[in-house]
């Protein structure tokens, strides 16, 4: 198995997201869809682009957030959007950040 993780910028500009999912789609590409593993704790900009991906590619979605990281999502496309990667994960684990942010990056 291949695992692979990422953590990114998530104010991009569209045509930054673009660049970067072509990016993320070479790079990924190498890799057999069923034994790829993908990490992230899916924050809005490139952590979901690589969710895509991996998704994408056949790959297994393994998110780990800090434990408040869902509740301070209040846009509702993006709680929409994160619903949707929690229900398609192969592992959920919460790390042991209570507060998401540079601290539980860099920790």
């Amino acid at each position: 198995m291949t695992v692979v993780g990422i953590t990114g910028h998530s104010g991009l500009t569209e045509p930054t997201l673009v660049l970067v999912r072509q990016a993320l789609d070479a790079e990924l590409s190498q890799y057999e869809g069923a034994d790829l593993t993908g990490m992230t704790c899916l924050a809005r900009g490139a952590d979901q682009l690589f969710a895509d991906a991996i998704l994408a590619l056949g790959g297994a979605l393994h998110v780990v957030p800090a434990a408040d990281y869902f509740d301070n999502i209040t846009d509702p496309d993006a709680r929409r959007r994160c619903a949707e990667y929690l229900r398609q994960a192969a592992a959920v684990d919460q790390m042991q950040f209570q507060t998401a942010g540079r601290d539980a990056i860099v920790g």
